[in-house]
């Protein structure tokens, strides 16, 4: 499988207007590394990491914890584990 994705970053407010992944782009890593579907993730968690770059502040999602059809789950983008806990009822 082709583990090249791309990452897309907008500016946040939240974080003093640095650059920061949309939750877009976390789905479409999500499908692309695990074979979901965007239409039927929901994120319920998510952690970011940063790096400075030529003065500009970036951050992506290093793990999330989602639902996908009701269904919980994480991943760190390298393993992919079920997560019962999350499950929708």
């Amino acid at each position: 499988m082709n583990k090249d994705y791309s990452v897309t970053l907008k500016p946040s407010e939240d974080l003093d207007g640095a650059m920061c992944e949309t939750e877009e782009s976390v789905k479409g890593r999500i499908c692309h590394l695990f074979g979901f579907t965007s239409e039927h993730l929901s994120m319920q968690e998510g952690f970011l990491e940063s790096a400075k770059i030529a003065g500009t502040r970036y951050f992506a999602y290093t793990s999330v914890h989602f639902t996908a059809n009701g269904i919980g789950w994480s991943t760190d983008f390298k393993n992919l584990v079920r997560e019962p806990v999350l499950d929708e009822h």
